[in-house]
């Protein structure tokens, strides 16, 4: 798994879903299988470029370093793969002003029997702020500045097969800046328009059998994980948060896939803003801005068939539909949200499937957005 995979549910939704895409291709990327035949001696620096463009950032532009090594004294066992550990140090800026900074471990050994994965952030973050719910008009939109600073880690244990599990922990620390004069983050209507911190741990689970982290095209991946925040440990907040995610990819020859995949986050007690289920973005239910809706709970599904084009060149079309609820038996079929599209990819990495994305999107209210990014959606 590609470092900080499993560490979501403990940092924020879109400054750290920058962070831990870009950290996540770098690392794997530079992190070949040790002993590789086509290289003897790879050096373990390499340097990797930041960009893109989303709706809520525009474009995105900055730059990393990646240090590969091996921590296991004794090589693999011949004609074994196993990846090497790296560590990967990311920053970019957006033009809205965003600022981001990444330091993540990804640390394997006995030959991948166990893995730690960890990220140090930071972010300097102006961001929309939506009101909580699924029928909010959008002219409710106030703006704000996010800084906040985390570290989050995480060690599984594979037991059988594809199958690992272990334990994560975290802490994230926000303070709430320039808030929109009279709105609801200015009156502190809402938990966490103050900023705050989180600090818990939980359980992970997942079985993970892909033939390939970025651009998968049999196999698939099925995650739960659990993060329990606690004002015991030095919490602000007293938060139960889990998370279901399933990814399935089916080939259909050569290079054509059908992907899918079911997503969905629970929160309990009292939720601040910031780690409130929220859909859109770039990654699932795109043409959306990220955080259009939030709530305590959400649901999505999303389909993409994945097609070869020309050269380095390839295609995708993609649905999903999703909502999110205030409670697990507020889903509603009229309240549903459907998105869809389609976009070309350009593999960067051609050995390692690592593509350089763009998707058009349109969303059933009639929103249209356009996504430029490193790796698949899922």
């Amino acid at each position: 798994m590609p470092a900080t995979a499993g560490l979501s549910l403990f940092m924020g939704t879109r400054r750290t879903t920058i962070g831990r895409a870009l950290v996540s291709l770098a690392v794997a990327a530079a992190a070949p299988p040790a002993g590789a035949e086509d290289d003897p001696s790879p050096s373990p620096w390499s340097a990797f470029p930041i960009l893109g463009y989303g709706p809520e950032t525009s474009a995105i532009l900055g730059g990393g370093v990646v240090f590969t090594f091996d921590v296991d004294r004794r090589p693999p066992a011949e004609g074994a793969k196993v990846r090497r550990s790296a560590l990967a140090l990311a920053s970019a800026y957006t033009f809205e002003n965003q600022f981001f900074v990444s330091l993540a471990p990804s640390v394997y050994w006995e030959a991948e029997t166990w893995h730690a994965e960890g990220e140090l952030s930071g972010a300097l973050f102006p961001n929309t702020y939506y009101p909580v719910g699924n029928r909010t008009p959008a002219s409710r939109a106030e703006d704000y500045t996010e800084i906040g600073f985390g570290a989050a880690g995480a060690v599984t244990r594979r037991l059988a097969g594809s199958f690992r599990t272990g334990g994560q922990v975290g802490f994230f620390h926000s303070e709430i800046a320039d808030k929109q004069a009279g709105g609801d983050l200015d009156g502190d209507r809402v938990e966490g328009s103050d900023g705050g911190r989180l600090v818990g741990l939980g359980p992970v689970m997942r079985w993970d059998d892909r033939d390939n982290d970025f651009a998968t095209q049999r196999g698939g991946r099925y995650a739960l994980s659990a993060s329990y925040f606690a004002t015991a440990l030095g919490s602000s907040f007293d938060v139960s948060k889990y998370e279901l995610d399933l990814r399935h990819f089916l080939p259909l020859g050569g290079e054509h896939v059908l992907a899918g995949q079911l997503y969905g986050v629970a929160n309990f007690g009292r939720v601040p803003f910031q780690t409130m289920a929220t859909l859109g973005g770039a990654n699932i239910m795109r043409g959306y801005f990220e955080g259009r809706y939030r709530d305590l709970h959400m649901l999505a599904a999303q389909v993409e068939y994945r097609m070869p084009l020309f050269w380095r060149f390839g295609g995708a079309v993609f649905a999903g539909a999703g909502d999110v609820a205030h409670e697990l038996d507020d889903y509603r079929p009229r309240d549903l949200k459907a998105a869809g599209g389609g976009g070309v990819r350009f593999a960067l990495n051609p050995a390692d499937r690592v593509n350089l994305r763009l998707d058009v999107a349109g969303t059933s209210d009639g929103d249209l957005n356009f996504y430029i990014t490193l790796g698949e959606a899922f």
